[in-house]
């Protein structure tokens, strides 16, 4: 029969394989060459190392001249093995593509077991401190200019493009400039991708990411979109700040309004929201190359960068975290070498203008150098303390305790309790309005402590008091990021809009505030706006990336769109780079958990666990338990979540005694005591119980009478009109269904149409016989799901059948077939259509060549969700079902196909194990097909060898089905099987 074979699904936008990189490294060393150089010899030349030129995550990349013709090199060095091939697909891609318009790789090699890349040297660095020179006038450019780097990233785009690679992270710093000429580098999230389809992977910088790359598939028109964003910073001379507001609302053309019309079409092409809508690469550089020769244009452009206005100063983009950003390299270079040669005052200063702007790291290095000059300076301790502090409170710097805190407070006091700084730290550390009206009755001037109070009193909901000392701290420095952040916190809870402005007004003054994206992030949350929250907490972390309030809301939001994937990547990340971070450990852990992999799911609640004896973690450990069948360990793991007084686990525990355990009656005394002890009527969550219980205990009329009890103070409580909802639509609810229609009817007002809903409905209107409203409530009910693509999570089988009779079923079958030919591309229409075949009425020889036709026509659709399970399962569920009606009706017996048959086996062999694991219909459904496939070998006289094959086959799946479920057992019925 061949029914234990396995093979894979296609995906039609999958990436093609990696290329296969097999590299024969020869190992060289590195030796010193005088003072701190390093040096290598590459066969008979010397390389000798001249400054680092950039850092990043992964790798280190230090300029190296060769002694023999003093030319320069750029070396790129792996700094671990944990990337090694992310580094090989880049290798693989540049030395794919030859052009003068991408960095070339001149050798590929080790040195003391680093892997390295010697790459093409780029004189004038990354396109975003090309820039910075234009602003600092050390580079003079022209129109002309501009427009011929426009056309080189297009030409290397073009070349790219023609290799089938798409590059997902073009950014001003992932293009070099060397004589004029861009060249687009850093190929590392690069990917090959087949001829006409999409990629996925949510990888590279969000600042110039297409909007496609964050919600669906997307192919190289993402690379058009990054590129039109750069030429237009190059051309307008924007800044990151106003490129993030337009992203926001999508208004690139506001900023070129008054641009020559063939400049605005242009960009406004490349800026498209549809990728369909982008030129290619190569008409993208025809229409580049067209604007050199309209004088317009560069009138325009040259008026725009000789402007009195220094368009390009700020251009540059701080969003990304890497240590190569002009930013902080001119920041870490003045900390480490500059700032040694200022005074102390001097570097104070500094230090605490680093600190207003959120730039932690580089200001407690100025005030751990006025220290190593001066250990008791009162000014540079206080510095340090707020450092460590918000270091501790938001970043989760364990070295910075409580107790390192007090100490240091301790020592100020010894040394000089009558200094500002003192009660500054006082005030930020205790939250006390006190020691800040002290700190600015010493230091009447100090506006950041003015605005800090302004906070504070809002904190204690002074808001008047808070709005005038904000307005006081504005007339002082209109301009001063830190009193822009607080107004922006004050406004808060008063006005979000009037908040945002202020945040975004902080930004504009110093882009490097990885707080103030975060409270952008928190009100676009509020706002309910997911994605544009998620844009700026990403943007935070690109600053600081471990920035812990940050790394917790993305995360919920990457939970609420179940990207479990990239959760569990992005943390292990976080991981490698900054060591584990115990607050994340419940997070990864319930990731792992929902794609299915226990072991590592355990792994991270124990060490949760070690962290916190937390309730949600115990009953997350027995719900695993559980799936794993080792019932006696989830029951421990259950009572200890019990203890905790988690009030899932008393619904796990119940469940699991009832159906596990042959334990009805304990399995009752755990609902019984969630219901009397741990609920509260003032908590919308244990009304949710409260319902829920009654449900399971089948107390409908006391489920009832709590809903009338709490309806009005919970009548927009989601959660508990599906509860209750689920509560009446019970297959054996008998109470007065007039009623139940009536609270139905309510709920699917405010909460639009639910299966649950429906069944209501349907119920109530068939005891009246109002059967063709009942076909009109069913109708409505899948053209509403169909309509939201909800298969997954809807109730995806018709299960109204004892509700109509069999003329109401071919008005069904009609209206559905409607449904189907109004959504020829909808997977979801199609399938509940399909699911018709299984109920128990007669079908004309017509309505199952309907049946055959959308099956047909539905495979290719299948073919398009291979990582959807239920799906895969539904796939094969109605390819059985159709065989199964077409076999046990003989007058369609002709219809039937042995080796069609043979086929569905194979694939129901074929689906993974976890679908075998999780749904019983499945082992259901392969015994009744392996058991028509016996009477069918039989009736067509095939050969005993083969009826025995099938029959071997069938006993093979029945103790695969009761080893993942053991109740299958004596529904499947082993004594009919005739095994012996």
């Amino acid at each position: 029969m061949g029914c234990c074979s396995s093979s894979s699904v296609q995906n039609g936008y999958n990436m093609l394989e990696k290329p296969k990189i097999d590299f024969d490294f020869q190992t060289y060393f590195f030796k010193n060459n005088g003072s701190q150089q390093r040096a290598f010899r590459l066969q008979n030349d010397l390389y000798i190392e001249q400054e680092k030129i950039g850092s990043g995550s992964f790798s280190d990349v230090y300029l190296y001249k060769n002694e023999g013709d003093n030319s320069l090199h750029a070396l790129k060095i792996l700094k671990d093995n944990t990337t090694m091939d992310a580094l090989l697909q880049e290798c693989g891609i540049m030395k794919e593509v030859k052009s003068q318009f991408v960095i070339q790789i001149e050798a590929i090699l080790k040195i003391d077991d680093f892997l390295c890349i010697l790459m093409e040297y780029a004189d004038q660095g990354t396109l975003e401190t090309f820039i910075s020179n234009i602003s600092n006038q050390t580079v003079s450019i022209n129109a002309n200019q501009i427009l011929d780097l426009a056309c080189d990233i297009f030409q290397g785009l073009n070349i790219l493009h023609t290799k089938k690679v798409i590059h997902r992270d073009l950014k001003m710093q992932n293009l070099l400039v060397s004589n004029y000429q861009i060249k687009i580098a850093d190929l590392g999230v690069a990917t090959y991708l087949i001829s006409k389809s999409y990629a996925q992977t949510n990888v590279g910088n969000l600042l110039y990411a297409a909007p496609e790359k964050n919600y669906e598939k997307y192919n190289s028109a993402i690379d058009i979109f990054s590129a039109g964003l750069i030429i237009l910073q190059l051309m307008t001379g924007l800044s990151s700040y106003e490129v993030i507001k337009l992203k926001a609302n999508h208004s690139y053309s506001n900023q070129i309004q008054d641009s020559p019309e063939s400049l605005k079409i242009f960009l406004e092409q490349l800026l498209e929201k549809n990728p369909e809508s982008r030129p290619d690469a190569s008409s993208a550089y025809n229409l580049c190359r067209a604007l050199k020769y309209n004088q317009e244009v560069l009138n325009y452009i040259n008026n725009r960068i000789n402007s009195n206005t220094p368009h390009f100063s700020d251009a540059k983009n701080v969003f990304n975290y890497t240590n190569d950003s002009s930013k902080q390299k001119s920041l870490s270079t003045a900390v480490d070498s500059g700032l040694n040669k200022m005074e102390e005052e001097e570097l104070f200063e500094k230090g605490m203008e680093l600190f207003w702007t959120t730039d932690l790291i580089q200001a407690e290095k100025c005030f751990s150098l006025i220290m190593q000059k001066n250990p008791l300076s009162v000014n540079a301790i206080c510095g340090r303390l707020l450092c460590g502090f918000y270091f501790s409170d938001w970043i989760n710097m364990k070295q910075y305790s409580k107790q390192w805190q007090q100490d240091q407070l301790q020592l100020i006091e010894q040394l000089n309790p009558n200094n500002y700084m003192y009660y500054l730290c006082l005030a930020i550390l205790n939250q006390d309005l006190d020691s800040i009206n002290q700190c600015i009755s010493l230091n009447p001037q100090l506006v950041e402590a003015i605005a800090w109070k302004a906070s504070q009193l809002i904190r204690e909901n002074a808001i008047q008091e808070a709005i005038e000392c904000g307005q006081q701290a504005l007339e002082m420095d209109g301009n001063n990021p830190f009193v822009l952040r607080n107004l922006g916190f004050i406004y808060l809870s008063i006005n979000k809009d009037i908040s945002e402005k202020f945040y975004l007004r902080s930004l504009q003054s110093n882009l490097n505030q990885y707080i103030a994206l975060y409270q952008l992030g928190m009100i676009h949350k509020d706002k309910i706006q997911l994605d544009e929250a998620l844009y700026y907490f990403k943007e935070s972390l690109s600053i600081c990336p471990y920035h812990k309030s940050s790394i917790q809301e993305m995360l919920n939001i990457m939970l609420k769109k179940q990207q479990y994937k990239e959760i569990i990547n992005y943390i292990e990340k976080l991981f490698q780079q900054f060591g584990e971070l115990d607050f994340l450990y419940f997070t990864l852990a319930s990731s792992y958990q929902k794609i299915g992999d226990s072991t590592k799911s355990l792994l991270y609640y124990s060490k949760s666990l070690l962290y916190e004896e937390d309730g949600q973690v115990l009953n997350n450990i027995g719900e695993i338990y559980q799936q794993q069948k080792d019932y006696e360990k989830a029951q421990e793991y259950f009572q200890r979540a019990i203890d905790q007084n988690c009030k899932q686990s008393f619904v796990n525990m119940y469940e699991l005694l009832k159906n596990n355990l042959d334990s009805e009656q304990e399995a009752e005394e755990y609902l019984d005591r969630l219901q009397k002890y741990y609920l509260d009527e003032d908590s919308e969550e244990d009304c949710v119980y409260k319902i829920l219980t009654c449900r399971l205990l089948k107390q409908y009329s006391d489920g009832l009478d709590f809903y009338e009890q709490i309806q009005n103070k919970y009548s927009s409580s989601k959660a508990i009109n599906q509860e209750m909802l689920k509560l009446i639509s019970q297959e054996d609810y008998t109470e007065d269904l007039h009623q139940q229609y009536k609270i139905s009817e309510q709920i699917q007002k405010r909460e639009g149409i639910s299966y649950e809903s429906t069944m209501c409905q349907v119920k109530y209107f068939s005891s009246n016989e109002m059967y063709e409203i009942v076909v009109v409530q069913i109708l409505n009910y899948f053209e509403d799901i169909a309509h939201k693509e909800q298969t997954l999570k809807e109730k995806y089988r018709f299960s109204f059948e004892e509700y109509i009779n069999q003329d109401q079923i071919e008005k069904i079958f009609i209206g559905m077939k409607k449904i189907c030919q109004n959504n020829p591309n909808n997977i979801h229409c199609q399938l509940y259509f399909l699911n018709l075949i299984q109920l128990d009425f007669e079908f004309t020889e017509t309505m199952i060549e309907d049946f055959k036709q959308t099956y047909n026509k539905c495979n290719q659709l299948f073919n398009e969700h291979p990582d959807k399970q239920l799906i895969q399962l539904l796939r094969i569920e109605y390819l059985s079902q159709m065989q199964y009606y077409l076999f046990t009706h003989d007058s369609r017996l002709q219809l039937f196909q042995y080796e069609e048959l043979k086929d569905i086996l194979k694939m129901m062999d074929e689906a993974n194990r976890e679908i075998k694991e999780r749904f019983q219909v499945f082992h259901i459904g392969y015994n009744d097909m392996l058991g028509i496939a016996i009477e069918a070998a039989e009736k067509l006289n095939k050969s005993q060898e083969e009826i025995a094959d099938i029959y071997e086959c069938r006993e093979e799946k029945y103790y695969e089905a009761i080893e993942f479920f053991p109740n299958l057992k004596d529904l499947l019925n082993c004594e009919q099987y005739n095994f012996y």
